[in-house]
C-alpha cells in the first residue's frame, strides 16, 4: 500500500476543500514525509449537513473524497492522493466535542482514516450547534464579526488555545494519522 515517489517528482495531491487552513494542514502533514508536495483543494460536497454530527462526520470526508476523485476523473487531473477533512460535533465516551475527521484515498483505491485531538463543547450548547453550526454559535460567543464568503484560517480552535494551536496543526495531525498505514506496508 505505501506510495513512494522517486526523488525529484512532486507528490500531487488533491484536497476535498477550498479552505486555506485545510489545504496547508494536508501540504504541511504530507511534506512530513514526502519532498515535493503539490495540494491543491477543490470545492466538492460532503453530502451531510453543514455541522456535521457523529457519524456525520467520517460519512462527509468520506463523500468528499468521492466527489473529488470524480471532479479530477471529469477533469483529467492526475493525483496521487485525494483527501478530506470534516470537522464535526461527536460525542466520544458521554463527551460532545469538535474533531477533525480525515478520509484518504490514493490513486490505487486503498483508503485510511485519521482524527485529530479534540476540543470540549460547553454545557448546554450540543443542540444549538447542530442545529445552527459551531461557527455561528462561535462567533456570536466570542462577539466576532467575520465576513462569510472568507474562510477563517486558523480556526476557532486558535481562539480557544490562546493562539497555541490552529486548523492548520489539528488538520495536519488528523492528515498524519491517516498516512500511517500508507507509510509503512507492514500496517497495511
Amino acid at each position: 500500500m505505501a506510495l513512494h515517489k522517486p526523488k525529484g517528482e512532486i507528490m500531487k495531491v488533491l484536497v476535498g476543500s477550498k479552505n486555506p487552513g485545510k489545504i496547508q494542514g494536508v501540504k504541511e502533514a504530507f511534506e512530513l514525509f514526502f519532498e515535493d508536495v503539490d495540494a491543491v483543494g477543490f470545492n466538492v460536497n460532503s453530502e451531510v449537513p453543514e455541522q456535521p454530527v457523529n457519524e456525520q462526520t467520517m460519512q462527509g470526508a468520506k463523500n468528499r473524497v468521492k466527489n473529488l476523485k470524480k471532479y479530477a476523473e471529469d477533469e483529467n487531473i492526475n493525483a496521487d492522493y485525494f483527501v478530506a477533512v470534516e470537522s464535526g460535533l461527536v460525542n466520544i465516551y458521554g463527551e460532545e466535542v469538535i474533531i477533525n475527521a480525515c478520509y484518504i484515498e490514493n490513486s490505487f483505491g486503498q483508503n485510511s482514516v485519521g482524527f485529530s485531538e479534540g476540543f470540549p463543547i460547553p454545557n448546554g450548547k450540543f443542540e444549538d450547534i447542530k442545529n445552527r453550526g459551531f461557527a455561528r454559535i462561535f462567533d456570536e460567543t466570542f462577539k466576532l464579526n467575520h465576513d462569510p464568503n472568507k474562510p477563517k484560517v486558523m480556526g476557532g480552535i486558535n481562539t480557544l488555545t490562546n493562539g497555541k494551536i490552529s486548523r492548520i496543526r489539528i488538520t495536519s495531525d488528523a492528515v498524519v494519522m491517516a498516512l500511517t498505514k500508507f507509510l509503512h506496508k507492514e500496517w497495511e
